[in-house]
């Protein structure tokens, strides 16, 4: 885990922010949203909400009052104590998600298979960058469809001691990730005394909630679980053309996710994560790395944490690149720098994300994490202790002098940022080696990452046994 960053980026001024709330309120209270569940309905029905149907509509007291119980900062613990995370105070990386297609310097482009999800899995356990483990990195083709979700979380478990994120689910299957998560823990009651994991939640654009998502809700938050709210709205597709429509959708979305959350169990952990993407009209196709919805989510950022001082979740590093190439450094670049300059804590559908959500490479991983490491130590800005002695250092020196030598330097030299896998040597140097590429040296090390979690499993035989049978049946 790394800091927050220093200083933030505001697109736009505090009064902005108060008009984007008030219209958010007129939609939650004259359009209101779709829940695609009886038992959603019936909890807004038991707390005094107005309903039509499905159709469930918020007044401004009850949007106020479950902001209010909502946690600034919450813990996601972990197997290993030394893993737990704390969202809000610290920046937190996640994982990839997402993806069809599995991409490496050896095979190339392929339908993912479960090994890649293993592998996935293994190259987060040994990562100094990632925090989080699980989810739905790469869709194992290999699986039937009625047990993937079973079999990815079977082998989150087994491979990583990390916390790790849950995908959405019906209920019975919800419920039965969780009981894996139990058994892993070797603690039946764990899930009542802590919160073990969260479940990303992406309702139905525009205005909606659908089924799989309310019962994941439902299911967590009943459990005390935490709950990532985040929209994939399309701007001209599946949200307003405009970029302000889309900020008012994507906040009414999440507000009202959040209303029914705690209404459940009040001050149970959520992640505000406004996730818009751009509609490329050319195609009708999404777009995931556009200017437009960098935008629209920067002016949701600000409003999530000035106005209603929520933890943030980001989409980060993903790009429309796809090969490894200037448009995939340059736009993965972005995406986490936007995302640090608005706030968030947590950063997902990362790490290792080409070719629009569609490709995961694992070499990419590697370059990801040196980019993610270059940013955050940007931001997290100076040691202004550092000032009261650079008067004193330039005259020990003095004119014409040299600093390589200098105590100082010997001391803190350490300290400057150095990449690992991206080439500073010289010209000659890089020749000498054979002139390698950035894909070689990161193929490098996700083989020397692999051989190093080979043979390693983090449950016991038991555990493992007892999680084999309840896929099994």
């Amino acid at each position: 885990m790394k800091n927050l960053a220093c200083s933030f980026w505001d697109p736009v001024a505090p009064e902005v922010i108060e008009k984007i709330h008030n219209r958010t309120l007129e939609v939650l209270s004259r359009t209101g949203l779709n829940f695609h569940s009886q038992a959603a309905v019936e909890i807004f029905k038991k707390h005094g909400l107005k309903t039509d149907g499905i159709r469930v509509y918020f007044d401004e007291k009850t949007i106020e009052a479950t902001l209010s119980n909502c946690p600034r900062s919450f813990q996601i613990n972990a197997r290993d104590p030394e893993k737990t995370i704390e969202l809000g105070k610290k920046m937190v990386v996640a994982t990839a998600t997402g993806a069809l297609y599995h991409e490496d310097t050896i095979d190339g482009r392929r339908p993912a298979t479960l090994k890649d999800f293993i592998n996935i899995q293994k190259l987060y356990q040994t990562s100094d960058i990632v925090d989080l483990s699980g989810y739905t990195t790469v869709y194992p083709n290999d699986v039937p469809a009625e047990k993937k979700f079973l079999v990815m979380t079977q082998n989150s478990l087994k491979y990583t001691n990390k916390p790790m994120i849950n995908p959405m689910s019906h209920k019975s299957e919800t419920l039965t990730m969780l009981k894996m998560l139990e058994i892993a823990f070797e603690d039946a009651e764990i899930i009542k005394k802590k919160c073990v994991t969260g479940a990303g939640i992406t309702p139905l654009n525009p205005l909606q909630y659908g089924e799989e998502a309310l019962d994941t809700m439902i299911a967590y938050a009943e459990r005390g679980q935490a709950l990532f709210l985040a929209p994939a709205s399309m701007i001209g597709l599946s949200s307003p053309i405009t970029i302000m429509g889309t900020v008012v959708q994507q906040n009414a979305e999440i507000l009202a996710g959040i209303a029914l959350i705690q209404l459940i169990n009040p001050g149970n952990p959520v992640l505000y994560m406004p996730g818009s993407f751009t509609g490329y009209m050319k195609t009708a196709g999404c777009i995931v790395s556009g200017a437009d919805s960098y935008l629209a989510n920067a002016i949701n950022f600000q409003l999530a944490r000035n106005k209603y001082g929520l933890p943030l979740r980001a989409n980060a590093s993903i790009t429309e690149a796809k090969e490894l190439d200037a448009q995939a450094g340059s736009e993965t670049m972005l995406g986490i720098l936007m995302a640090m300059l608005g706030g968030a804590g947590m950063f997902h559908i990362s790490l290792g994300i080409m070719d629009s959500i569609l490709c995961f490479s694992p070499e990419k991983m590697i370059i990801d994490e040196e980019i993610f490491s270059r940013c955050a130590h940007i931001m997290k800005g100076p040691n202004l202790d550092e000032l009261d002695s650079a008067a004193d250092l330039l005259d020990d020196v003095g004119p014409g002098g040299s600093f390589i030598t200098h105590k100082s330097t010997q001391k803190n030299f350490r300290k400057l940022w150095t990449p690992t896998v991206s080439n500073w040597d010289s010209y000659q140097q890089w020749e000498d080696q054979g002139k390698p590429g950035i894909a070689k040296r990161a193929a490098e090390i996700v083989a020397k990452r692999l051989a190093m979690a080979e043979g390693q499993s983090y449950i016991s035989a038991a555990a493992e046994k007892a999680i084999a049978a309840i896929i099994d049946k």
